[in-house]
């Protein structure tokens, strides 16, 4: 399986998560009908499906075969999916690699497979993990059903990891409990937002930076994201435009936590020589 998003970052929210019965969540929704819509409204990262399509290949159209299952059981449980495609503006670089520019082959499939069953599919400006993130926010999604931690870096409120045992025809028989991450409970419990999990990534590496910076790994980066107001500050620098000699005097700042660690926060083992940064 092909690796996304930010090393370590399911470990750093594990103490967040929720196991939760995927079809009682869906009748749930179904019973109260808050978002208007009768089920729950599922945002989903078209090219991760991509990705599982060929997992199982037994068979005649096999890849075919698993995407028509798939959604059969959505719409048994009751789950309304939006499948969000990346968009002409998506980065052209992407896990070191140069992002194809025409279409994927099973993207048409997935278009007519929804029609077909009656489900919405988007386009979206640039990456469809930054698109679902948004509609969720917006309230336009209840949940994004992903196994990428980005959603959340892009700021998404409600992510359910592992979500696609929870719909595997081959499990129907043993329910599954996907976990369920909520932002507020990972700031609650963590202290991170959207924000500080981007300047994680920006440390630890993701997909746009997949070295991120040489000795500081999820552990460390933790720490320097929640305790110092490093993330707020260079959000503020980045809406204000770039600044020069606010951003050097931001980089002194961190190296100068990693080589003294003169708050006592980054944990006796865990520094870094000064050079690195």
């Amino acid at each position: 399986m092909l690796k996304r998003g930010v090393p370590g970052l399911w470990d750093i929210l594990s103490p967040c998560k929720q196991p939760t019965n995927l079809a009682r969540h869906a009748y749930e929704a179904l019973s109260s009908n808050s978002n208007g819509f009768r089920g729950l409204r599922a945002g989903i990262d078209a090219s991760i499906w991509f990705v599982q399509a060929g997992t199982n290949m037994d068979g005649s159209n096999p890849e075919f075969r698993n995407l028509f299952l798939r959604c059969n059981v959505l719409l048994h449980l009751g789950i309304l999916p939006v499948f969000v495609f990346d968009g002409p503006k998506r980065p052209k670089i992407k896990r070191n690699k140069r992002v194809v520019g025409h279409s994927h082959p099973f993207e048409r499939w997935i278009e007519q497979c929804a029609e077909a069953f009656g489900f919405e599919t988007r386009k979206a400006p640039g990456e469809a993990e930054a698109e679902l993130a948004e509609m969720n926010r917006r309230g336009e999604i209840d949940v994004v059903f992903t196994s990428d931690g980005d959603t959340l870096l892009f700021g998404a409120t409600s992510v359910v990891k592992d979500w696609s045992k929870a719909i595997s025809t081959k499990d129907a028989a043993q329910p599954f409990s996907p976990d369920f991450y909520h932002a507020s409970t990972i700031f609650r419990t963590l202290n991170l937002t959207d924000v500080r999990i981007a300047f994680l990534a920006t440390l630890s590496g993701g997909d746009y930076d997949t070295s991120g910076v040489v000795g500081v790994g999820p552990k460390l980066s933790k720490p320097l994201a929640t305790e110092f107001g490093f993330a707020e500050r260079l959000e503020a620098i980045s809406q204000r435009g770039s600044d020069i000699g606010e951003l050097a005097q931001l980089r002194e700042d961190v190296k100068a936590e990693l080589a003294t660690n003169k708050s006592g926060k980054l944990g006796k083992e865990e520094r870094c020589r000064r050079g690195k940064i």
